[in-house]
């Protein structure tokens, strides 16, 4: 499926900063590049839905074909 998305709409092309866009919309985000990230990024989550705040992952990745 992915690859057939690749070169129909561009899939590995497209990126941006949802964090920027997180913080523009006053939520608290997250943004992890490296796999030691993720572990605190979730417990981040976790604390902020607990207290009712909206919080954004953002898992950067790198794939390879």
């Amino acid at each position: 499926m992915l690859d057939e998305s690749i070169p129909k709409y561009g899939a590995l092309t497209v990126g941006g900063n949802y964090s920027k866009v997180a913080e523009g919309l006053n939520v608290e985000s997250r943004r992890v590049s490296k796999p030691a990230d993720i572990i605190p990024a979730v417990k981040a989550a976790i604390e902020a839905t607990s207290a009712g705040r909206p919080i954004l992952l953002e898992a950067v990745i790198n794939h390879r074909h």
